[in-house]
């Protein structure tokens, strides 16, 4: 079993640190998101880029889970995983607007994101931000939003 890699210190990160317990629990082997070194949302219009937006790893903490049970397609084995990230800010307020402006990128429509199976949840000054890179992933993770959730209500 794989120790989980964030300690829990308060009620907040404690709502992470559940998180990933019950991934482990649930048979994913968490690493660390090091091949990710800076979070990175566009726009674009007409193959411009007309808004971004970089989260640097100073801001947030982050890591890989990835199931240990395959899905197998023909003669490959493909593991599923998704990262998981934690933005911490200042307040609230700047949290609801941060977190709107990702949903603004994660749901823009153009023929460079295709993000709409991405997610955002706020926990109080923080955003937990839950990323597939691949749609074939997204059932795996989608099926922990409502888990996640529950653990930020209670």
């Amino acid at each position: 079993m794989t120790e989980p890699l964030i300690e829990i210190s308060n009620d907040q990160e404690e709502v992470f640190s559940r998180f990933i317990n019950i991934l482990i629990t649930d048979n994913y082997e968490i690493k660390e998101a090091s091949e990710i070194d800076t979070l990175r949302f566009g726009k674009y219009k007409d193959l411009k880029q007309i808004e971004k937006l970089e989260i640097y790893p100073s801001q947030y903490k982050s890591f890989i889970a990835q199931n240990r049970i395959p899905i197998i397609q023909s003669d490959k084995k493909w593991f599923p995983k998704f990262y998981v990230f934690e933005i911490e800010l200042e307040n609230n307020l700047k949290a609801i607007k941060l977190e709107d402006k990702l949903n603004g990128f994660i749901h823009h429509d153009d023929i460079f994101n295709e993000k709409d199976y991405d997610y955002i949840l706020r926990n109080q000054d923080r955003l937990i931000y839950v990323l597939c890179r691949t749609k074939m992933f997204e059932e795996y993770a989608l099926n922990y939003k409502s888990r996640l959730q529950e653990i930020i209500r209670n």
